[in-house]
């Protein structure tokens, strides 16, 4: 249940503490590019062993000193990410470009790393794949399949027919269309079929994807609709997109994979140099409750300002919940109008465990927008809450620290005259389309960013343990309770906002909107509360902390511990904060007539819930 409240109708919060349990601690930072430091990084990818947690890849592009074009690195660890070292470097052919990195483990501890290249006889590129059996000390002869643009490789590490089979896939010249191919003999040859757009539409990226328990491949891909005439405003800004779920399932051998699409959210996206464009995914493949469940993060720019979101599904795509902000900073405010901070690079994994991890790049701390620290939330209940976050880098990134800057070099044309030009790339305010977060087979978590103590962009990463027990609905005690949302009314009464102290006060109860008989407990669960205009809290023991995964209990009025259809409680009092930009500066900045202070979702949670029986119809 999902409740938009403003300064016409305030938001709810309860007074008792938050039942989910668990910690996060925070590993050193360590260097993984060390064994080249005078060489800029940028767009990383990470991955670990599924059955070695000592067994770690990161990879991502470099740009070498000493010559013209990019270059892919991947580094491997072998002692859990404590030290790394260099184990390879691609090249296109003839001293051409590689760029694009992806790099996954498969079944038997196999390793694999993804580029793409360009030569004499690749007009068109190609995607390079090599492949590892001694955790990158020797590497066979790599694998030049069909060219896609910002191409990923998944590996099924499930036990059955299609153990150790690959998924290639990535965008269509055109950007009308995706081309996807698997792989059944470790990568040495590919079958490959294009995936059309819807008609209207064309395909901005896809993101790293995963397999689902029934063998399906799942990836998201934002689309936006298509524009008669390009421009550079064209470019940067249109507003709404979405995100949707591409599934693709094997059917037969030498068949094409089946393929289903489905909206995930809308995507408000501005391709603003610091920014980040590439959405990521993440399925629980425990054995816990929460198994195949699907969870998608992206930058949103709906705020007027980027955050990051997440949304997640518990039918295999089908359906979505609601997407939820994850960054828990404050907007900042410039005269009447929000100007950051701007958090992009949302990137999200699930242990196997099924604790869910949420990194991005945060710029509460960088008052210009352009740099960033790495911060890190995590889940203990499928989603549905997150504990509060914590700063995951020791190290962080400033574009202007050294006091210089690395530049691209790029020809335009052979004729009588040539072109070259010296350009500031956008990777040195975003560090690359994408960033890397996995999960080891213990359940540690290891991001991986772009940082410059040094002024070179290099890649960084730590570990970081989350404790605690992945529960429904967060807490022992609420784990056998029935969600009874659909059901149960919220009704605010006496609502007001003390315009000096910051503060809401109201009354809360509750009313059985339907005809089920709903037996106690009676407790309602604040699972999220957004706001475009500050972080919405209580104030316990002389401390302010965040309402999310508050109870508040209404199971005392009830009378006999039973909810009637038709019943309506006694209101509880309730009393919150809210901290960040005055509300009274940004009256007319939204639609509707009203000024937006939080959105409030919760769920409401029962002991039992008794339908009416249907009634028998005479003939």
């Amino acid at each position: 249940m999902t409740v938009g409240l403003s300064v016409l109708a305030l938001p709810v919060i309860a007074q008792q503490a938050p039942d989910s349990t668990g910690g996060m601690h925070v590993g050193a930072s360590v260097h993984v590019s060390k064994d080249l430091p005078a060489e800029p990084h940028g767009e990383t990818e990470i991955a670990a062993d599924p059955q070695d947690a000592s067994q770690l890849v990161a990879c991502s592009m470099l740009f070498p000193n000493d010559s013209p074009t990019s270059e892919v690195a991947t580094y491997v660890s072998s002692d859990g990410g404590t030290t790394w070292k260099l184990a390879l470097k691609t090249r296109g052919l003839d001293g051409h470009e590689s760029w694009d990195p992806d790099c996954r483990f498969g079944p038997g501890h196999v390793l694999y790393s993804l580029s793409e290249g360009s030569g004499p006889d690749y007009p068109d590129s190609y995607n390079r794949l090599d492949r590892s059996n001694d955790g990158g000390k020797t590497w066979e002869t790599s694998t030049r399949a069909i060219h896609g643009e910002r191409s990923f490789i998944v590996v099924d590490n499930r036990s059955g027919p299609q153990n150790g089979w690959l998924y290639l896939y990535g965008l269509r010249e055109d950007m009308d269309s995706i081309r996807v191919g698997y792989s059944a003999d470790g990568g040495k040859t590919f079958l490959t079929q294009v995936v059309p757009m819807e008609k209207g539409f064309h395909d901005v990226n896809v993101g790293p994807g995963a397999i689902l328990s029934d063998g399906s491949l799942v990836f998201p891909m934002p689309v936006m609709k298509q524009l008669t005439e390009e421009s550079q405003q064209g470019f940067r800004v249109r507003l709404p997109a979405q995100i949707q779920l591409v599934r693709l399932k094997f059917q037969r051998a030498n068949w094409p994979l089946k393929v289903e699409t489905s909206k995930i959210a809308p995507w408000y996206a501005d391709f603003e140099p610091n920014g980040s464009y590439y959405t990521t995914l993440a399925v629980d493949q425990s054995d816990g409750r929460f198994r195949d469940r699907i969870y998608v993060v992206w930058e949103d720019r709906s705020s007027d300002r980027s955050q990051v979101k997440l949304s997640f599904s518990t039918d295999k795509g089908k359906t979505w919940s609601n997407p939820r902000v994850m960054d828990d900073d404050v907007a900042r405010q410039v005269g009447d109008a929000i100007h950051g901070p701007d958090d992009i690079h949302g990137v999200v994994a699930v242990n196997p465990q099924g604790v869910v991890g949420v990194m991005w790049f945060d710029r509460r701390k960088f008052l210009d927008n352009l740099g960033w620290a790495v911060r890190f939330r995590a889940s203990l209940d499928g989603g549905e809450t997150f504990l509060s976050s914590v700063k995951a880098s020791n190290v962080d990134y400033d574009p202007g620290r050294g006091g210089r800057v690395y530049l691209f070099g790029g020809a335009e044309g052979l004729g009588v005259q040539s072109t070259n030009t010296l350009s500031i790339p956008w990777f040195v305010f975003h560090g690359g389309h994408t960033m890397g977060l996995t999960a080891d087979a213990n359940g540690r978590f290891h991001p991986l960013w772009i940082a410059n103590p040094t002024g070179i962009p290099q890649l960084w990463t730590t570990d970081i343990t989350v404790d605690g027990k992945v529960l429904n609905n967060g807490s022992p005690n609420l784990a056998k309770l029935e969600d009874a949302s659909k059901l149960v009314r919220l009704e605010f009464l006496n609502r007001y906002y003390d315009m000096k102290t910051h503060s809401v006060d109201f009354e809360l109860r509750l009313e059985n909107s339907s005809k089920a008989t709903i037996r106690g407990p009676m407790k309602v669960r604040v699972l999220d509360v957004g706001s475009y205009v500050g972080n919405v809290t209580i104030q316990e023991d002389g401390t302010e902390r965040s309402m999310e995964g508050a109870v508040w209990d209404f199971s005392s009025l009830l009378p006999g511990g039973v909810f009637q259809p038709g019943y309506v409680t006694q209101p509880i009092r309730v009393h919150l904060l809210v901290r960040g930009i005055d509300p009274f500066t940004q009256i007319g900045r939204f639609s509707l007539f009203l000024t937006p202070l939080a959105t409030l979702t919760t769920k409401v949670l029962a002991g039992s819930i008794e339908l009416p029986k249907e009634t028998e119809t005479k003939e």
